[in-house]
């Protein structure tokens, strides 16, 4: 019986001092109110909605373990607040509307920054990653600009913020699928010239033995950053700025460029300039990249 006394004292412990680091986010990071942070709080947990069938950022090993550069962003944002972190998979179709109904606290999952996603849900910023969009192909296909697939049909992912500007700019017909790997399963099947999404995802596709002989021969096109997001109320919140300041540390402190050569990934432009960027020093001393007095970043940030 004292054993479980024990236990059940550890674990009012650990859940108060959870509380209490999300308390501190909201008594250091001015802003309103935080609808989801409070609800963190109540729960002693966050959750991230993630991909689950994006590696190396966001996928489910063979022993259904998650992993990838996403996920390692998500765990390290639930140590920070010193709460449980819950994974919720999502895709390119349903990742904002599980943000606009309160099923995620937050989104990191490879979504790209426009203007027409940030009209349904609140950008946190800096920017985190980067991205353009290519093709696979099969290894008979020859393709030497994107000018020459005018008419034809390529698989892509529904949702993904790049499908309707290239069907229009190419003249491409899109067979679109619910996820990744259906879209590359039926490239393999004959179905399309080519499957048609970001270029991080298809050059680590094309690393693994299931595609060799695929290529992707197109410089890619329409490189966009990639956004940590929250629900829409959140907008102004104390959470988005301490979301905000976390991204900012991350760059300079180099966390994401270390997780982007554990998982083999290719240095990245975007996030090399990124930390010069956010490294550059004033002459009092203080980042050059600072929030103003208004709890902004400056507009040039």
């Amino acid at each position: 019986m004292t054993r479980h006394i024990a236990r059940w004292l550890v674990a009012v412990i650990l859940f108060a001092a959870s509380l209490g680091a999300a308390a501190q986010v909201m008594e250091l990071a001015s802003g309103q109110r935080s609808a989801t942070l409070e609800n963190i709080r109540q729960r002693g947990a966050i959750v991230v909605g993630v991909k689950a069938d994006y590696p190396p950022f966001g996928t489910r090993d063979a022993t259904n373990h998650w992993e990838g550069l996403e996920l390692d962003m998500a765990r390290a944002l639930a140590d920070r607040l010193g709460v449980r972190l819950r994974l919720v998979p999502v895709t390119g179709a349903n990742r904002l509307q599980r943000l606009e109904e309160g099923t995620v606290d937050v989104l990191i999952a490879t979504m790209g920054d426009t203007a027409e996603r940030r009209r349904v849900a609140t950008i946190v910023e800096p920017n985190y990653y980067a991205s353009g969009v290519t093709l696979m192909v099969r290894p008979e296909t020859r393709l030497r600009d994107w000018a020459e697939l005018r008419g034809h049909t390529v698989c892509a992912v529904q949702g993904s913020y790049f499908n309707r500007p290239m069907s229009q700019r190419h003249l491409l017909t899109l067979l679109n699928f619910n996820t990744a790997r259906d879209a590359r399963l039926a490239l393999r099947d004959g179905r399309c010239i080519g499957y048609l999404f970001d270029n991080t995802a298809i050059w680590a596709d094309l690393r693994g033995p299931a595609w060799a002989g695929y290529h992707a021969p197109l410089a890619p096109a329409m490189v966009v950053p990639w956004a940590v997001a929250l629900a829409r109320h959140e907008a102004g919140s104390v959470l988005e700025r301490w979301l905000g300041d976390l991204l900012a540390e991350w760059h300079r402190n180099g966390f994401l460029q270390e997780r982007e050569r554990a998982w083999g990934l290719p240095a990245s432009s975007f996030l090399a300039g990124e930390r010069v960027r956010w490294m550059a020093v004033a002459d009092d001393g203080q980042p050059v990249w600072r929030r103003g007095q208004d709890g902004q970043w400056p507009a040039t940030c």
